[in-house]
């Protein structure tokens, strides 16, 4: 009787220890389990942060294009604005001939920018 107590004891110490070392086991895995969701996650977020900063550059280069073709633009205007009151004022054949084919270089220069202007819009 007294052996087979022991047996039973010593069965039961075993099992014990047994889900011990599962539970030490499992407690491990699904520790190590969250600790790589956390490297993911955090990789994941500098990949996000990364590509938002590139585009946010990328908007405020366009932002700065769009913005300096309006400045050309307006310039192109202002001496197109300049060489109408110039050829109003003076009557000289050979000087109203070069501002002409001036004009219509700018004339031309304008188009092009209101053409990149309306492609951006």
């Amino acid at each position: 009787m007294e052996s087979l107590r022991e047996l039973v004891i010593s069965y039961i110490e075993l099992e014990e220890k047994e889900y011990e070392i599962m539970n030490k086991a499992k407690n491990t895995f699904f520790s190590d389990i969250l600790d790589l969701n956390d490297i993911i996650k955090c990789s994941f977020m500098d990949k996000i942060k990364n590509i938002q900063n590139q585009s946010n550059e990328l908007r405020n280069e366009k932002k700065s294009l769009v913005n300096y073709i309006f400045y050309l633009y307006y310039k192109v205007e202002k001496v197109l604005f300049s060489i109408d009151t110039i050829k109003k004022e003076l009557i000289l054949d050979d000087l109203v001939e070069d501002i002409n084919k001036l004009e219509m270089q700018l004339n031309y220069v304008k188009k092009t920018l209101n053409d990149i202007k309306e492609m951006d819009q």
